[in-house]
């Protein structure tokens, strides 16, 4: 890894705000230069000091990103924390991975508050405004007056190796993991897109991944290490198409990174249309296969635009890229994940862990080492061993032709699910932990993208309806990882192991 440059992630913005003060960094109400944006990191970085592991609970919006920033200034790591997440979880990754400071809104205040008594060393900031709370532990940021203020432009040393952020992503125990990247993780891809991607401070970023997804340390780390504009969408804008199309144009946007299910409800509706006269140079889509229905919608609607494909679990981050080609839209051959980036190496191994020859047409499990894997987990008992040599399987099929990888689905029950990974085992675990559920199967069915939950009830003359196993699910998991659908067995069917038989409960449910 090389020594850090000076626009290496946080440092950009102290970088640029000498460079180019007044340019615009945020573009999205309350619209920030660079100076307004330096000056607001580095009031907060001060009142972050002696912070090691801060968790971020806000609205998506500027306030988040200049958060992030200013742990990392004040020589943290940050934790962020999607702005609906229940409570439950909250609480989970506060425990798992050990924060001492957590950074919340008003309206987050409110819903975190039973839980302080649980964490009475735990530092509460609350950023707004005016000052409308009083909670233990809390001190308040009133970012409006730190604006005009010039601060020094300064930020605690540290190395590669320390950790910047620790996100949570589904876990097969019923327990979300917390993978930890270092700052190094995260510029091995950023310098990698600033060398490869013609970007530059002219460029206009558009943020639609939630900070707690790792989509997002490409929108901000990236913009700012190029010194250009970012504009932070909030939690609802995907579905929002009109507002999403209005941002595109106004803000005349010329980067965008998100899952191609989003692209495809774009396509569908027209929005490139409507969003005209349109600026995009550079589509970036990752999390999930893409339609190559799709892929030709988007190079019939936006000819002038580059797209690439990026891979990698959260564990790598981006690992391997691919820059779509003419040839690739006229073909109906499925969309490469590329190669390796960076120092990265990939490989493939077969079931018994021994490496695949790299012939055209191989396919293993995609095996990744180099600068792009991270430590690992936050706790101990999750953690792999191999990822102390910066080695990570990714759990991923792959096949290698014509010289790139491509993907070709999973080796256990994980799905992706708008860009998201989830594990079915986690939604298992926690419906069976309601007190009526004595067993349950979690699917997820290709054809319609919902998920399907098949259980047994303790008691026969027991009946629970849809609509409070949904509320029960949305008391312990994100939105997204709520079953579309709830289906009650008398008991659920076994194949000749006694394990659930899960092919045939595919039939049931797809009938």
């Amino acid at each position: 890894m090389k020594e850090m440059l000076p626009t290496a992630l946080h440092q950009a913005l102290f970088y640029w705000a000498n460079k180019q003060p007044q340019h615009p960094f945020l573009l999205a109400e309350p619209a920030l230069c660079y100076r307004q944006s330096a000056n607001y990191v580095s009031a907060l970085a001060t009142q972050l000091s002696g912070s090691q592991r801060v968790a971020i609970w806000l609205e998506k919006n500027n306030h988040y990103a200049l958060s992030i920033l200013a742990a990392l200034s004040g020589g943290a790591c940050y934790i962020p924390i999607d702005s609906k997440q229940p409570i439950n979880r909250v609480d989970l990754i506060l425990t798992d991975a050990h924060a001492d400071t957590l950074i919340v809104d008003d309206k987050h205040l409110q819903l975190v508050e039973p839980l302080l008594t649980k964490y009475p060393q735990l530092k509460v900031v609350l950023i707004g405004e005016k000052n409308t709370q009083q909670a233990a532990n809390t001190s308040f940021f009133d970012w409006r007056l730190h604006l005009e203020t010039e601060q020094p432009y300064t930020s605690e040393a540290w190395c590669t190796n320390n950790l910047a952020a620790v996100l949570f992503t589904s876990g097969s125990t019923g327990r979300p993991k917390g993978v930890q990247l270092t700052h190094g993780n995260i510029q091995h891809f950023v310098g990698w897109c600033q060398n490869n991607m013609s970007l530059g401070n002219s460029d206009r970023f558009l943020n639609l991944a939630s900070f707690n997804f790792d989509l997002s340390t490409f929108d901000l780390f990236v913009c700012l290490a190029v010194g250009g504009s970012l504009y932070i969408a909030n939690d609802d804008a995907p579905k929002q198409p009109m507002t999403l199309a209005n941002v595109l144009s106004e803000h005349q946007i010329t980067v965008m990174y998100c899952v191609p299910s989003l692209l495809n409800l774009m396509n569908r509706i027209g929005l490139w249309q409507q969003a005209e006269p349109l600026a995009l140079q550079h589509l970036i889509f990752a999390g999930e296969v893409m339609p190559k229905p799709c892929l030709k919608g988007l190079a019939s609607a936006l000819p002038n635009t580059h797209f690439y494909n990026f891979y990698g679990p959260t564990e790598t981050n981006v690992c391997l890229a691919y820059k779509v080609t003419e040839e690739d839209i006229l073909n109906n051959e499925p969309v490469a994940i590329g190669l390796p980036i960076g120092d990265t190496q990939a490989w493939l191994i077969d079931e018994q862990g021994n490496p695949v020859s790299n012939e055209s047409g191989a396919m293993g499990e995609l095996v990744i080492q180099g600068s792009c894997v991270t430590p690992g987990y936050c706790l101990e008992s999750q953690k792999q061993a191999n990822h102390a040599l910066q080695i990570h399987s990714t759990g991923d099929i792959a096949r290698y032709h014509n010289g790139q990888y491509y993907y070709h689905g999973r080796c256990d029950r994980m799905v992706k699910i708008s860009g998201f990974r989830v594990e079915l085992g986690e939604i298992e675990a926690c419906l069976l932990a309601h007190p009526q559920i004595s067993e349950v199967a979690v699917r997820y069915c290709a054809h319609t993208s919902k998920l399907i939950a098949s259980y047994a009830l303790t008691d026969a003359q027991i009946k629970i309806g849809t609509l409070a196993l949904k509320t029960y699910s949305a008391q312990h998991l994100p939105t997204y990882m709520i079953p579309h659908k709830f289906e009650c067995f008398g008991t659920l069917p076994k194949n000749a192991n006694g394990k659930i038989d899960y092919p045939t409960l595919a039939q049931v449910n797809d009938e």
